[in-house]
């Protein structure tokens, strides 16, 4: 065996010895080696470009033989290398993160597996040091599986009934665990809620009776695991087993009351997982609130508006988010009633208004307020439309100052991009005539907008494209008058794509791992190859006709979907027309006498026409390589149907360039893929 492992290389050759120490006499020098093979394991699991490797990767680390579930089982009785354990749990549950979104079926493969051993190390393990990352890497399973069908051999009942037990002897648990255990009871009726139909009444029972308990003792201080486990447990709950102010307000009202408490903490407090949960709650639930939130509407904007500025990055995204869902209810519910509600909608109008005139507003303070523009944009419009023309106008001017002049380099302020220009759009559609001066100041704030798109991750990346496409509806909904506007950020964004350096070969075999590199801060710059997903999604936009993207007063332009995308096609046709036509693809002949005479000797003859020539304008070839490539892919893969009245005037111009530059081998591919789209379509038949 020893030899084996020694030949072996790694990650089979390290869960091979990982497996040898199990018959290591010494105990304590096994876990030392078993720490430094994790360790190493880690390494050569954070570096899978490719999805075969991945795939490889994920079958030899949950091999039934010699796989870490295995040695999970193996070692439980030896108490030196519970160390081991946790880490393998902890390492498994970021390895998930990274299969889950890449592997198709890796669950049904191994998820039930997982399951069973997170349950086993649970009730042989005593230890809140084992037992708490059990319990992540099982909520984890959970929701990675959600799903998928091999969640019916999870049997949910078990689990439920297993952990709910747990809540008997509370007492004897370590805060840690009894926080793990109220969140993971939670997420099994977010996750599984055919299953806890006949459980979610007492596991509100159990939340707000230990809510009760910890945050309204004047004798004891809370226990911050157990806290923030509940409302992280009450908030997946929610999900599927509401309690709306309309349903049940007694239920709703102590709910807000402790969510409230969570975020306006009386003590100073180093860790934020109960501030987190808080933030959390309100930011999936916010609308189950209603007249609790017009209640306290000054308090908790005051509170989130105070967290946007913290220090800690993630609370600061945190409370935006809860931020955002707060204030998006709050105007609703001004909007509905704005005679009960006008002193709200003053408050709110005031601070924006003060915010946005104040030139030393801080970056965090004008977030706040052009996001409070864009939902108070509806109430306004009721109560005074020319507030609507003049939100407008400061929206656009503060934008500009922003990310239009080369003063402001925050790093923070593209990662509120997307949400200016959802306010603008909000704004937009209540406009009855779009003041044209700032039209090309808008179109700028999208093209850049475009141009930094794969700066954000693939969660922002969603959001951006959905902003741009509220733009461009809002846009297109005042009349074919402004779809100029549209087809010159189609323009001006291709230009920016195609500007991109040129991927190479090897860059694009390694496609999914550097896709990720841009995304994660390793900063590359980017290549035409990732605007693709953009492009594609915005080419995609009637598919999101039924699906909740469109809502409030856009609403009424669902229907409108469907012409849009039409109509960005066709610019991005016409568009690459017009970039083609302005480009310069002459090439110049090297003179061999004009080279060192040394390399003239070497010069040889060749049947290459290609041979000894140069472009004329380097920047120009990259530009129609990217087009190329770029564009090929998206009309080969987007609305096909599409083409149809396409089909002579591009086939005749790319014959027309072919003409004049038969070298550049650019035309024929175009050619060709414009040739299979009309077979695809039956073109000529």
């Amino acid at each position: 065996m020893s030899s084996q492992s020694s030949a072996a290389g790694g990650i089979q050759g390290l869960l091979l010895k990982l497996h040898e120490s199990l018959s290591d006499e010494d105990s304590r020098a096994a876990a030392l080696k078993c720490h430094d093979i994790i360790g190493d394991l880690g390494q050569e699991c954070m570096l899978a470009p490719t999805e075969n490797e991945l795939v490889l990767q994920t079958s030899l680390l949950f091999s039934k033989d010699y796989g870490l579930l295995s040695f999970l089982r193996k070692s439980l009785p030896s108490e030196e290398l519970r160390d081991t354990r946790v880490e393998i749990l902890c390492f498994l549950e970021k390895f998930l993160d990274k299969v889950s979104p890449r592997v198709k079926g890796w669950e049904k493969t191994y998820a039930t597996d997982i399951r069973d051993v997170c349950m086993t190390v649970y009730t042989k393990e005593k230890v809140a040091k084992c037992r708490t990352p059990v319990l992540e890497l099982l909520i984890k399973v959970l929701q990675t599986t959600k799903a998928s069908s091999v969640a019916a051999d999870f049997r949910i009942g078990e689990i439920f009934n297993k952990f709910y037990s747990e809540l008997c002897q509370k007492s004897k648990l370590p805060d840690s665990v009894l926080g793990k255990i109220y969140e993971l009871l939670g997420v099994l009726a977010e996750v599984h809620p055919s299953e806890m139909v006949n459980n979610s009444d007492k596991l509100y029972k159990a939340y707000l009776g230990e809510l009760k308990e910890q945050m309204t003792s004047s004798t004891k201080e809370p226990k911050l695991f157990v806290v923030a486990g509940c409302l992280r447990g009450i908030t997946a709950l929610m999900v599927n087993f509401s309690k709306t102010m309309e349903e049940d307000p007694a239920t709703s009202k102590e709910i807000f009351q402790y969510a409230f408490k969570a975020i306006s903490p009386q003590m100073e407090m180093t860790r934020y997982a109960v501030t987190f949960a808080g933030l959390r709650l309100f930011s999936k639930h916010a609308s189950q609130f209603s007249s609790c939130l017009m209640d306290h509407y000054r308090a908790l904007f005051e509170i989130m508006s105070k967290l946007c500025g913290h220090i800690n990055a993630e609370m600061k995204k945190t409370s935006y988010y809860a931020l955002e869902a707060f204030l998006k209810q709050v105007a609703m519910l001004v909007a509905e009633n704005i005679e009960e509600h006008k002193s709200k909608l003053k408050f709110f109008m005031q601070k924006f208004c003060g915010i946005i005139k104040t030139m030393d507003s801080t970056h965090k303070e004008l977030s706040i307020a052009i996001r409070g523009y864009g939902f108070f944009a509806a109430p306004c419009k009721k109560v005074c439309p020319q507030d609507v023309d003049l939100m407008y106008t400061e929206l656009i001017q503060r934008c500009k100052q922003m990310y239009l002049t080369e003063s402001d380099g925050e790093d923070d302020s593209f990662y509120q991009l997307p949400s200016f220009l959802d306010s603008i759009a909000s704004v937009l559609i209540h406009l009855d005539k779009i003041p044209e001066v700032y039209t090309p100041l808008l179109e700028r704030l999208l093209v850049v907008q475009i141009d930094s798109f794969p700066q954000y991750s693939e969660r922002m990346q969603t959001a951006c494209c959905r902003s741009i496409l509220k733009v461009l509806v809002a846009m297109a909904s005042k009349g074919p008058v402004l779809w100029s506007f549209i087809s010159s950020v189609v323009h001006q964004g291709l230009i920016r794509v195609c500007s991109k350096p040129i991927m190479l070969a090897e860059d694009a075999r390694n496609g999914p791992s550097e896709a990720s590199q841009v995304r994660t801060g390793n900063w590359k710059v980017p290549s035409s190859h990732n605007y693709l997903v953009l492009y594609k999604n915005l080419l995609d936009c009637d598919q999101l006709k039924d699906s909740g993207f469109l809502d409030g007063a856009f609403e009424s332009q669902n229907a409108a979907l469907g012409s849009l995308s039409r109509l960005l096609y066709d610019e991005l046709v016409k568009s690459i027309l017009r970039i083609v036509e302005k480009l310069d693809l002459s090439v110049q002949k090297v003179v061999t006498g004009e080279e060192a005479p040394d390399d003239a000797a070497h010069v040889l003859p060749s049947s290459d026409p290609t041979a000894h020539l140069l472009p004329n304008k380097i920047k120009d070839f990259t530009a129609f390589i990217n087009l190329v490539d770029f564009c090929s892919e998206l009309l080969l893969t987007k609305h096909v149907e599409y083409f149809q009245s396409w089909m002579y005037p591009l086939s005749h111009e790319l014959i027309l360039h072919s003409i004049r530059n038969p070298l550049v081998s650019g035309f024929y591919k175009l050619l060709s893929v414009t040739m299979r789209i009309a077979k695809r379509i039956k073109y000529y038949q």
